[in-house]
C-alpha cells in the first residue's frame, strides 16, 4: 500500500484507519513529517506504526523543515534490516532521497 501523508497537524488517526482497514503487509508513506513545527512535533512514522500495528518501520529524511524532518517513510509488518537512506545529487526542483531496506 502507498500513501502520502498531508502536510501539517493532520489526523493520524484517521490515517491510521484507512490503512488498517487495508490490512496491508508494507506501506509505503510519502510526506512524512518527523518533529516539525507543522505538525505539532510529533514523529508521524513512529505514531502510525504504533497505531497500525506495523512494529517495523523506517524513516528517511530528504530535508531538514520548520525545525524537524521531512521524508518518506515504510511500516511493515515484517521486520526491516538493512535500512538505509542513499543521498542523490538535488537541484531546487527535486527533493527527493531513494531509501533501501530489505523484509525478512
Amino acid at each position: 500500500m502507498q500513501s502520502a501523508i498531508e502536510t501539517g497537524v493532520i489526523d493520524l488517526e484517521a490515517v491510521a484507519d484507512a490503512i488498517k482497514k487495508e490490512r496491508p503487509d508494507v506501506v509505503a508513506l510519502q510526506e512524512v513529517d518527523i518533529n516539525t513545527g507543522r505538525s505539532g512535533k510529533v514523529n508521524q512514522a513512529a505514531q502510525l506504526a504504533l497505531k497500525t500495528g506495523l512494529k517495523s518501520f523506517y524513516f528517511a529524511k530528504a530535508i531538514d523543515h520548520d525545525g524537524g524532518d521531512y521524508g518518506v517513510a515504510i511500516l511493515s509488518k515484517y521486520p526491516l534490516s538493512d535500512m538505509k537512506t542513499y543521498r542523490l545529487p538535488m537541484d531546487s526542483a527535486t527533493q527527493e532521497s531513494p531509501a533501501y531496506w530489505r523484509l525478512r
